[in-house]
Protein backbone atom coordinates (compact mmCIF):
# COMPACT_ATOMS: atom_id res chain seq x y z
CA UNK A 1 0.00 0.00 0.00
CA UNK A 2 1.11 3.53 -0.56
CA UNK A 3 0.26 6.59 1.49
CA UNK A 4 0.27 10.19 0.31
CA UNK A 5 2.36 12.60 2.38
CA UNK A 6 -0.68 14.71 3.28
CA UNK A 7 -2.69 15.31 6.43
CA UNK A 8 -5.28 17.71 7.78
CA UNK A 9 -2.38 20.10 8.46
CA UNK A 10 -1.18 20.20 4.82
CA UNK A 11 -4.44 21.52 3.31
CA UNK A 12 -3.87 24.92 1.65
CA UNK A 13 -6.66 25.10 -0.98
CA UNK A 14 -10.35 24.17 -0.88
CA UNK A 15 -12.33 22.62 1.94
CA UNK A 16 -12.24 19.35 3.83
CA UNK A 17 -15.45 20.02 5.78
CA UNK A 18 -18.15 20.82 3.20
CA UNK A 19 -17.30 24.52 3.01
CA UNK A 20 -17.39 25.40 6.70
CA UNK A 21 -13.67 26.16 6.43
CA UNK A 22 -12.26 27.22 3.06
CA UNK A 23 -8.56 27.60 2.39
CA UNK A 24 -6.63 29.59 -0.22
CA UNK A 25 -3.29 29.90 1.54
CA UNK A 26 -0.79 29.12 -1.23
CA UNK A 27 -0.54 31.69 -4.02
CA UNK A 28 1.45 29.35 -6.29
CA UNK A 29 -1.13 26.55 -6.05
CA UNK A 30 -3.94 29.07 -6.50
CA UNK A 31 -2.30 30.31 -9.72
CA UNK A 32 -1.82 26.75 -10.99
CA UNK A 33 -5.49 25.97 -10.23
CA UNK A 34 -6.52 29.10 -12.14
CA UNK A 35 -4.45 28.07 -15.16
CA UNK A 36 -5.95 24.57 -15.13
CA UNK A 37 -9.49 25.98 -14.79
CA UNK A 38 -9.00 28.31 -17.76
CA UNK A 39 -7.75 25.40 -19.87
CA UNK A 40 -10.89 23.46 -18.93
CA UNK A 41 -13.26 26.43 -19.44
CA UNK A 42 -14.15 26.55 -15.75
CA UNK A 43 -14.81 29.90 -14.10
CA UNK A 44 -13.62 30.89 -10.63
CA UNK A 45 -16.30 31.59 -8.04
CA UNK A 46 -16.76 32.31 -4.36
CA UNK A 47 -16.83 29.29 -2.06
CA UNK A 48 -17.85 29.30 1.60
CA UNK A 49 -20.13 31.33 3.83
CA UNK A 50 -19.81 34.93 4.87
CA UNK A 51 -16.54 35.63 6.62
CA UNK A 52 -14.99 32.51 5.13
CA UNK A 53 -15.53 33.16 1.41
CA UNK A 54 -12.61 32.46 -0.90
CA UNK A 55 -12.33 32.96 -4.67
CA UNK A 56 -11.53 29.47 -6.01
CA UNK A 57 -11.08 28.05 -9.49
CA UNK A 58 -12.41 24.60 -8.60
CA UNK A 59 -15.25 22.97 -6.76
CA UNK A 60 -14.96 23.94 -3.11
CA UNK A 61 -14.45 20.38 -1.94
CA UNK A 62 -11.41 19.76 -4.14
CA UNK A 63 -8.57 19.65 -1.63
CA UNK A 64 -5.17 21.10 -2.51
CA UNK A 65 -2.32 20.07 -0.24
CA UNK A 66 1.36 20.90 -0.03
CA UNK A 67 2.67 17.51 1.03
CA UNK A 68 5.35 16.97 3.59
CA UNK A 69 7.65 16.35 0.59
CA UNK A 70 6.93 19.86 -0.76
CA UNK A 71 4.89 18.62 -3.75
CA UNK A 72 1.31 19.62 -4.59
CA UNK A 73 -1.47 17.04 -4.23
CA UNK A 74 -5.11 17.38 -5.29
CA UNK A 75 -7.79 15.15 -3.74
CA UNK A 76 -11.58 14.71 -3.89
CA UNK A 77 -12.54 15.39 -7.49
CA UNK A 78 -16.11 14.08 -7.24
CA UNK A 79 -17.55 17.50 -8.12
CA UNK A 80 -14.77 18.79 -10.35
CA UNK A 81 -17.17 18.97 -13.32
CA UNK A 82 -20.93 19.45 -13.49
CA UNK A 83 -22.85 16.17 -13.84
CA UNK A 84 -24.12 15.26 -17.28
CA UNK A 85 -27.19 13.28 -18.24
CA UNK A 86 -26.47 9.71 -19.31
CA UNK A 87 -26.40 9.15 -23.06
CA UNK A 88 -29.19 6.69 -23.87
CA UNK A 89 -27.40 5.80 -27.11
CA UNK A 90 -24.33 4.47 -25.29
Amino acid sequence: ASLLPVSKDTLVYGSKDAGRTVMDACSELSELMGRAARALNLRPHYVGGLGMRKWLSSAGDVEGHVGTDGRYYLLDFSRAFPPTAPDSRA
